[in-house]
């Protein structure tokens, strides 16, 4: 695994691992929703982000790792019983600068609570707001 570090001349700094370029932004940080496959979908259950360093790590040691931007520090995510969350798979959005980390199906409960609002959608008002 190559983990290059580039700056860009609009102050994105660039990561190459293996073959893959990977934009962060001006910040140091790429968004990565998090999804849990099953055998027929996948669905999303949380939006992070992560910094060189969590990436890094997701990638090096197959675990979960963010950046909390709140506290400006790095959180290995685990389980309710205090297990690491594994990681399965890290896709590349087209434009290099967003994620999907697909995490195994195991770890959905700690997370699945995150997206918990609905929005209901009015077809009367669409493109009134």
């Amino acid at each position: 695994m190559i983990f290059d570090r580039d700056k860009t001349r609009n102050s994105r700094k660039t990561l190459q691992i293996g073959s893959q370029k990977i934009v962060l932004d001006s910040r140091g940080l790429i968004p990565a929703v998090l999804q849990v496959k099953n055998e027929k979908q996948g669905q999303a259950v949380n939006l992070v982000y992560l910094n060189e360093t969590a990436l890094e790590m997701c990638v090096t040691r197959g675990e979960l790792y963010i950046f909390r931007r709140s506290r400006q520090d790095l959180e290995k995510v685990l389980d309710q019983e205090g297990n690491p969350v594994r990681v399965n798979s890290i896709k590349l959005s087209s434009n290099r600068r967003a994620l999907i980390i697909n995490i195994y199906r195991g770890e959905k409960e700690i997370l699945e609570n995150a997206f918990v609002h609905r929005i209901y959608i009015h077809p009367d008002e669409i493109g009134t707001l």
